[in-house]
């Protein structure tokens, strides 16, 4: 591949709770497919992938760990620019196995490596310089739920959804509070609140709701009994609405079946 192509980026997510999603082999696996359809018009990819599979040929019918590290290792010597992108290292069984193989192809190829995990899970990080780690804290994602609640929060006000007499700063104010630093809740907060279900009143009462002590996740146990109900009103109320979707969603899916 020449300079002037896009660079290739590839990605994997580790799920421990999958055990094809919690193995280094499934990620090489992804990777390997990933390359393909990314350059299946590239002769020399190609060439190089049908040589190296011939030479590793163990007669087996699914790729061995090995033969997928040796291709993904092909790749690199044949590509231009190439980004590897893992989510939730820290729930791969041998992160640190895994990521030193990845750090000895980067030694010998333009391969560059962007890596997120948990940090308190004990990942060497002694080929990592510390000026390329950043701590992603609460604190350092305010400013981007900031933005991510003034821009929903508009279309709210757009779209009808909430009254134009709400103060807008006091309810992105609110929402990033009960956020706590937390994307995933602000997201699943957004939707719940488009709910056309829901009426303006109760959109703002909602938010409004929004305490302190719900935001505090550390002590949020879901599985004791009466959990939900001794939530604050907006917890409850959120998730209720989450489970009745899927309730809806579950029926809706086994009506289809049936139909077919």
């Amino acid at each position: 591949m020449d300079g002037s192509q896009n660079p290739v980026v590839l990605y994997f997510f580790f799920n421990r709770r999958w055990p094809d999603k919690s193995h280094s082999d499934s990620a090489y696996r992804a990777f390997v497919s990933q390359v393909l359809q990314q350059c299946h018009f590239d002769e020399v990819i190609l060439d190089a992938f049908t040589f190296s599979m011939m030479s590793n040929d163990s007669g087996q019918s699914v790729a061995s760990r090995e033969s997928l590290h040796e291709l993904l290792a092909r790749a690199t010597q044949y590509l231009g620019e190439l980004f590897i992108v893992l989510d939730a290292v820290d729930e791969c069984v041998e992160p640190n196995e895994f990521l030193n193989e990845l750090f000895e192809l980067i030694s010998k190829s333009r391969l560059k490596l962007l890596v997120f995990s948990r940090p308190n899970v004990g990942i060497s990080r002694k080929r990592i310089k510390a000026r390329r780690s950043f701590l992603i804290t609460r604190d350092s994602t305010k400013r981007g739920l900031i933005t991510f609640f003034t821009s929903r929060v508009q279309q709210l006000l757009d779209g009808n959804l909430l009254s134009m007499s709400s103060s807008k700063q006091e309810m992105v104010a609110q929402l990033v509070h009960g956020a706590d630093g937390m994307f995933l809740w602000g997201r699943l907060m957004i939707s719940h609140l488009s709910s056309l279900g829901l009426g303006i009143t109760r959109r703002l009462r909602t938010i409004q709701d929004i305490r302190p002590e719900a935001s505090d996740r550390s002590n949020y146990q879901s599985h004791r009994p009466g959990a939900l109900a001794r939530t604050s009103p907006v917890e409850a109320s959120f998730s209720m609405d989450t489970l009745f979707k899927i309730r809806s969603h579950r029926r809706s899916i086994e009506r289809y079946s049936h139909i077919n």
